[in-house]
């Protein structure tokens, strides 16, 4: 029988980069928390954990004070928006791996993302038999801070449409959750810029975000106002508004006029058709065009093979003395 008197919560603190803590044994419906401290100035948050094999645990996380079982993937972490904290949940049993991750990602003004946030790890047993019964046995996990979001940053080589106009990255994956960060840049001279995935291997999509140089942000994905794959797992929290968004329905090529500047793409993996939660493997491809000229009087550009979604642009210069698309007669 208990004493009557409070037991204190256990909190172990968490390094912001590269803070690891591996736990185990933590009993069904057990509940272990840790808290990170983020520094000021900081513009994201990398966070995940991996149960072991046959685990299963849930993640939530809330900043300032304890996060509570009513916390959502609705909600944020924020508690002056909600006093529950977010979560990060996956199906039972999931085809992909059950590594839980969430991305905090500031916009500009960022002085908010700093401050104490803390994590705690429910463990759901065992081998549960589906989402909502409890598993056998106890279970272990590895919880990692990342630090800051890693960026795969391109920007060294210009995209200028002429001499460097493709910027590629082969054989990349994710995990379902998961999302990777990607950065190039633009010169004025370029007409317009590309960016597609190539050789898709499950449902990887993307968000692209413009910026002036050395200013990029992270975009959000899965709250883009066009975004309608039935995904509950949104990995990130924040993040810049999307300044393209993707077209088609598997985003798989996005276009940008006039582009100038830093652009920052995430790639996530969406659920297959049958809502399975897998994994996405994809090549990444960046493509910036110079300016094609059709002469007014005449002149014409032959495109062939141009795929459904992609987008080419031209110019013609009318002449000033032009009328309705005829020379005007002599007066």
């Amino acid at each position: 029988m208990g004493s009557g008197t409070p037991w204190a919560l256990q909190v172990q603190a968490l390094s912001f980069a590269g803070g690891v803590a591996n736990g185990s044994a933590l009993a069904g419906r057990e509940v272990a928390y840790y808290k990170v401290d983020i520094p000021t100035n900081t513009e994201s948050w990398k966070l995940h954990m991996v149960p072991a094999a046959g685990h299963e645990a849930l993640m939530l996380v809330r900043k300032d004070v304890l996060p509570n079982m009513a916390a959502s993937s609705q909600y944020t972490s924020d508690t002056t928006s909600h006093y529950t904290g977010t979560k990060r949940q996956k199906t039972v049993q999931s085809t992909s791996t059950n590594t839980l991750h969430m991305t905090l990602m500031a916009q500009r003004p960022i002085p908010f993302l700093a401050g104490t946030y803390y994590v705690a790890v429910v463990s759901e047993g065992q081998n549960p038999p589906n989402g909502s019964t409890l598993g056998s046995g106890a279970v272990d996990y590895t919880l990692t801070s990342h630090g800051v979001m890693p960026i795969a940053d391109a920007t060294a080589t210009v995209l200028d449409g002429s001499t460097n106009t493709v910027q590629t990255w082969s054989g990349q994956s994710v995990a379902y959750g998961e999302q990777k960060v990607y950065r190039f840049r633009v010169d004025p001279a370029a007409t317009s810029v590309e960016v597609r995935l190539n050789n898709r291997v499950g449902d990887p999509i993307m968000a692209v975000h413009g910026d002036a140089i050395d200013a990029g942000r992270i975009p959000a994905i899965n709250n883009a106002p066009n975004y309608t794959h039935s995904d509950d797992y949104d990995a990130e929290e924040m993040g810049q508004y999307m300044y393209i968004s993707g077209v088609g329905s598997h985003y798989e090529i996005v276009t940008a006029p006039d582009p100038d500047g830093d652009y920052t793409v995430v790639v996530t993996a969406s659920k297959e058709g049958n809502y399975d939660e897998v994994g996405a493997q994809f090549d990444l491809e960046v493509t910036a065009t110079g300016e094609v000229v059709v002469p007014f009087n005449g002149g014409s550009s032959t495109v062939t093979d141009q795929e459904s979604q992609a987008w080419r642009f031209f110019r013609v210069d009318v002449p000033p003395e032009c009328w309705d698309g005829t020379f005007a007669s002599p007066v």
